[in-house]
């Protein structure tokens, strides 16, 4: 076990700008207008070190449970 604290989602970089602005237009959240919103990119990236697009590719560990698998990512 580290040392290290546990960082609140809100704190990783460019998330609760985000958020804030999440709320008040709820299409950002949409897979279908990615394209539209490339903030979001730009915050997953910062946050993760990798795009929605490059999440999405990523195949699933082979022991991930199958009630997770199912979930749209």
């Amino acid at each position: 076990m580290t040392d290290t604290p546990m960082r609140r989602l809100q704190d990783l970089p460019g998330i609760d700008d985000l958020e804030l602005k999440a709320l008040m237009k709820p299409r950002l959240a949409d897979p279908d207008q990615r394209d539209d919103h490339p903030e979001v990119d730009a915050a997953t990236l910062a946050a993760f070190g990798i795009t929605q697009d490059q999440a999405e590719e990523t195949d699933l560990p082979a022991d991930w449970p199958s009630e997770f698998a199912k979930l749209h990512r």
